[in-house]
C-alpha cells in the first residue's frame, strides 16, 4: 500500500494479555512489529505510526485482536506520544 498524502497518521497498541504470538503483525508491518523468541508475545518497535489504512489492515490481521488503533493523530506539526498501554488501570 502506498501511502497518500492526505491520509491521516496513527498510532497502535498491544495488548500483551491478549496477544498469542501468531506473528501476523510481524508479517505484515516488519518494520513496526517483532514477536519475542522468549516471550512468544508481539510488542512494537519504535513509534507504531501508521498510515490510518495499514494500521486497520494490521489490526485486522491479528487473531486474537491484541492490536488496537489509539485515537492520537499523528501529524507533521505534532510530537510523537507513547502508545497507550492497555493493561493500565485509569484512577477512580
Amino acid at each position: 500500500m502506498s501511502q497518500q498524502i492526505d491520509e491521516p497518521m496513527v498510532r497502535l497498541a498491544i495488548d500483551a494479555d491478549v496477544c498469542i504470538g501468531a506473528g501476523q503483525c510481524e508479517m505484515v508491518e516488519p518494520n513496526t512489529f517483532i514477536v519475542d523468541d522468549e516471550t512468544a508475545i508481539a510488542r512494537i518497535i519504535d513509534s507504531a505510526a501508521l498510515p490510518k489504512p495499514r494500521a486497520q489492515h494490521v489490526a485486522e490481521r491479528c487473531p486474537s485482536g491484541a492490536i488496537s488503533i489509539s485515537h492520537s493523530a499523528v501529524g507533521p506539526n505534532s510530537r510523537p506520544q507513547p502508545a497507550a498501554d492497555l493493561r493500565r488501570v485509569p484512577p477512580s
